[in-house]
């Protein structure tokens, strides 16, 4: 039995040489030998070669780990009886290596034989070949054998001869030289053996053939990789089992039965995980195997698709008794390619590669593999492949739950400051294990980091940055730690913003404020109740928010996703439309998929401002563009049907957004304009304390009245804030030095003149009559022509309602000679038929309706209504003051009552009008309920009015409900 290492070489090799002696004393050999020469006499040369060779057995020290000192084998070789010699010394090696097996004895020689089911012709081969990087002498008797008087390595001719000497072939079921020397044998299918072609025209029976030089390492005791894959392998060693990974409740239990199957059977699996990265499928390996045992893992881009280093990733396996992990495959799988033609600058489809692997065909390129091969993607796969020594199993590793991000994050509760911090990094941030483990390490640095600016930098100077730290991770450290391994593609995609409101910087009404409240609840508690309480979405559905702020311009939709974005401390994210909205047909969606892909890992607010673009309501199929734009709507309504993220959309046109969208949103939030008290608290504080401001002149009563947004609001403080500079400069901002504003204060007079020059020029739709009191303060212009019509005369008067007393609410008719006022008509005035308000909707005498510039058949405007026609005319009928008109609106059994000359008149007055879209909120055929904003100059009011057909047919309005008003105090 052997009790060394290097005596099994030894002994293998000594055989090679008797056989090899025995050759070489041939006289007269032809160029070419044919491997069924029959063996001749030896003769007196053949001692001399073995003489010439004696020393082979002393230079066999150089396989010997660790160069042990080995005696030579010196007995002299037999003249006669050479193949009995042989297999004689072939069964004493046998013996003597089956007894080793028994022992921990590294028997390299032994283990590559096995390892690559070499034969016994195979061995011999092998060590033929073997033999020069031994001793270099055997190479002159091979070039001797090939008529050559120098050195070479055996050629594949000496070989296969050298071989039929020894015997092989001979026998049945043997393997002949001629097969032990092929391309397919497993000498050169696994790089055992490398063939050196020659010159062209030489024969291919006369190329060299060399031992690879990974595998004489291996035999020197050499366990490093081999050098071709030293630079994308890396060695791992087992050493966790399936209790020390956290996944789901149903994974586990695959998992667990995964683990089982392949434990019953001895034939090595190959396993295919899938999932997105840093699922925990990348740590499976060094539990699905022995402890201990030693995994190699390779990036599949750097492997798979060069063959000789699959080969020689198969062999490194085999010589150290390793598993095999490939990582990333679908960077191969999924390759893509642009079409070489029909491609402009701006871009094109692109197509998948159509020569890039698939995953067939790398698990039949690895089932060569002796041990186990696990193999990761992003994509499930199905099988379909037939395979000779290797089983199949797959396995979906799931992107963390919160139930399982909450129990990696309590891992490391005893370094959070605050314990409801665990809760809300794992609610607000779906990463992965491997990534919720590295944001721990990122945050313990930030913060010792933090501590050695502020404390004592030399207190920390050698202490392990990463090590565990003892209850102070703050909110910071975790939410800076956890944004920098969200993913970072979104900014390709949307402009990220930066936050600068909270909530106490919206002025709200208090139901749009408790709806914004309530949404602050569902980002910051949706995980512990769709896991915990057992609300999530079942199958494919996500658990993701979407929100739909509406109103009008400037009544803070933006800026409430930024105090969501600052509640949660999630970044926030504004859609680029123009990097999203594609000219060629399915490019809109793959960018949109991409978007919200990124959405969902950046763990980002996602913001759609003027979201009526990209969700606006389906149209009939005219021409290719709605075809396109109704493929839009429709992949957007069956993405949002498995979002897993927060995406919010701001209109101001809620009936522009299509119907369907509305059961996909979770809230549906309404800004409207402030109620008048916040008005007022909003122009008091919408001069910042830097400023100089006579606050105390201030008539905030009269600017409470205006019914402004807060973003007109702040509009004229900052145009008051620039008048007053102006007039420091004397009216001329451009001549001489600019004057210090210390001495500048804002005033009353200030703040009137922003609103004129709003009202003129800033986009704000007020009128002169509107400032009453104050319009001897406004600017008065040379060009400007001021007449007092009858409207505002009526106005001065009546104002603040003295004189409406004297109009009976029951008289509702009037005469000839006079108007919808009461007044008596002036022929000369201005304001008689010729003013456009006071014949809107009258009957013409060719019997048609008049309606703004445009005549329309009385017979229409009867019948022909819609609802949201009916509405819009009565108010148009309010303003012109046309009660006869607004008479035929209602329903001859209207729950409501018609209104009198009085409601009329005031209505008028207050400027009552609708604002914003008309939205169906009841829509039945028999009934139509619709919802809008009534404004005037008091008020903003939540609106319905009920429409129900007539005798005829017609839509008439049955009735009318409104919110309370506001409390004007």
């Amino acid at each position: 039995m052997y009790e060394r290492p290097g005596e099994h070489i030894q002994a293998e090799l000594d055989r090679i040489l008797l056989a090899v002696a025995s050759l070489s004393g041939l006289s007269g050999l032809p160029e070419r030998i044919d491997a069924d020469v029959p063996v001749a006499d030896a003769t007196d040369d053949d001692a001399a070669a073995g003489s010439e060779l004696a020393t082979f057995g002393e230079k066999v020290r150089a396989v010997s780990p660790g160069g042990e000192k080995l005696e030579a084998a010196n007995e002299p070789y037999p003249n006669d009886g050479l193949q009995a010699s042989l297999s004689e010394r072939a069964a004493e090696i046998e013996h003597d290596v089956s007894l080793a097996r028994t022992t921990e004895l590294d028997l390299r020689l032994d283990t590559l034989a096995r390892s690559f089911g070499l034969s016994r012709t195979h061995l011999d081969a092998f060590l033929l070949a073997l033999a020069p990087e031994v001793d270099w002498s055997i190479a002159s008797v091979y070039g001797s054998l090939s008529g050559m008087n120098q050195p070479l390595t055996p050629p594949i001719t000496v070989l296969e001869r050298i071989l039929a000497r020894m015997g092989h072939g001979s026998s049945p079921g043997d393997v002949s030289p001629k097969e032990a020397l092929t391309t397919t044998s497993p000498l050169f299918e696994y790089g055992l053996l490398v063939r050196n072609i020659g010159q062209p025209a030489t024969p291919s029976s006369f190329d060299t053939v060399t031992v690879d030089e990974r595998i004489v390492d291996y035999l020197k005791g050499d366990d490093s990789l081999d050098r071709a894959l030293a630079a994308l392998v890396s060695i791992e060693r087992a050493d966790r089992t399936l209790s020390d990974l956290l996944f789901d409740e149903e994974t586990t239990e695959t998992l667990e039965t995964v683990r089982d199957r392949s434990a019953a059977t001895d034939a090595p699996t190959i396993y295919h995980f899938a999932g997105e990265d840093g699922t925990g499928k990348d740590r499976l390996p060094a539990a699905l195997t022995d402890d201990g045992t030693t995994i190699l893992r390779a990036d599949a881009i750097d492997i798979v698709e060069d063959d000789d280093l699959c080969t020689r990733l198969i062999r490194e396996a085999a010589l150290q008794d390793a598993a095999i992990h490939l990582t990333d495959l679908e960077r191969v799988t999924d390759r893509r390619e642009e079409p070489a033609v029909g491609v402009d600058d701006e871009g094109g489809m692109v197509m998948r590669d159509p020569d890039a692997p698939t995953v067939d065909s790398v698990v039949e390129r690895f089932d060569d593999a002796p041990g186990d091969v696990f193999v990761s993607h992003t994509e499930t796969w199905k099988p379909d492949v037939d395979l000779a020594h290797h089983r199949v199993e797959t396995v979906r590793c799931p992107f963390p739950e919160y139930s399982t991000r909450l129990a990696i994050w309590e891992e490391y509760a005893d370094e959070v400051a605050e314990s409801h911090l665990v809760e809300n990094v794992a609610t607000n941030f779906r990463l992965s294990q491997r990534d919720i483990r590295h944001a721990v390490q990122t945050a313990r640095y930030l913060c010792r980091s933090e501590q050695d600016v502020v404390e004592a930098p030399e207190a920390h100077a050698a202490a392990d940055a990463f090590a565990p730290v003892n209850g102070e991770l703050e909110r910071d450290h975790l939410y800076a730690a956890c944004k920098r391994y969200s993913a970072s593609n979104l900014e390709a995609l949307a402009d990220r913003m930066e936050p600068g409101y909270e909530l106490d910087d919206l002025y709200l009404n208090d139901k749009p404020k408790t709806h914004l409240r309530e949404l602050c609840g569902h980002l910051q508690y949706r995980g512990a109740v769709t896991s915990e309480w057992g609300f999530g979405e079942p199958g494919s559905r996500g658990d993701g928010v979407v929100a739909l702020f509406y109103g009008q311009p400037g009544t803070g939709k933006t800026m409430a996703a930024e105090v969501l974005a600052n509640e949660t401390g999630l970044d926030l994210y504004r859609v680029d439309l123009a990097q999203i909205v594609d000219k060629y047909i399915g490019e809109t969606e793959s960018q949109l998929a991409a978007l919200l892909d990124e959405a969902e890992r950046s763990n980002a607010i996602l913001l759609f401002d003027e979201a009526d673009s990209l969700f606006g309501e389906r149209t009939d199929v005219g021409d290719a563009t709605d075809r396109h734009a109704n493929n839009v709507t429709n992949f957007l309504l069956q993405r949002l049907e498995s979002f897993d993220g927060i995406a919010l959309l701001t209109t101001n046109k809620r009936a522009g957004i299509d119907s369907a969208f509305k059961r996909r949103i979770a809230h549906s939030i309404r800004f409207d304009i402030p109620q008048e008290n916040l008005r007022r608290r909003l122009w008091r504080e919408s001069f910042p304390d830097e400023a100089t401001v006579d606050t105390d002149g201030f008539d905030f009563d009269f600017l409470g009245m205006k019914t402004l947004t807060p973003a007109i609001i702040r509009k004229v403080a900052k145009y008051a804030a620039y008048i007053a500079a102006t007039e420091a400069h004397d009216g001329q901002p451009l001549d001489g030095e600019t004057t210090a504003l210390d001495d500048v204060t804002i005033t009353f007079d200030h703040v009137l003149l922003g609103l004129q020059y709003a009202s003129e020029a800033g986009g704000v739709a007020l009128q002169d009559d509107e400032f009453y009191q104050y319009e001897d303060r406004l600017r008065t212009y040379e060009t400007k022509h001021v007449s007092r019509d009858f409207d505002t005369r009526f106005r001065m008067r009546y104002l603040d309602g003295d004189g409406l007393d004297d109009v009976s609410s029951e008289d509702d008719g009037h005469g000839a000679d006079e108007d919808v006022r009461g007044e008596p008509v002036d022929e000369a005035s201005d304001t008689t038929n010729t003013n456009e308000s006071e014949s809107y909707g009258r009957p013409t005498e060719d019997g048609s309706l008049k309606l703004g510039d445009e005549d329309m058949p009385a017979e229409r405007s009867e019948d022909a209504l819609d609802p949201e026609s009916v509405v819009q005319h009565f108010y148009d009928r309010v303003q012109a003051q046309d009660r006869e008109g607004l008479s035929t609106l209602y329903h001859p059994e209207a729950e409501v009552d018609i209104l009198s000359k009085r409601d009329v008149m005031a209505m008028n007055l207050s400027n009552v009008d609708l604002v914003g879209s008309i939205e169906r909120i009841v829509d039945e055929d028999e009934r139509v309920v619709l919802e809008f904003v009534e404004a005037s100059n008091t008020h903003e009011l939540t609106t319905e009015i009920e429409c129900r057909p007539d005798d005829a047919g017609r839509w008439r309005l049955y009735a009318i409900r409104q919110d309370a008003p506001p409390d004007a105090a």
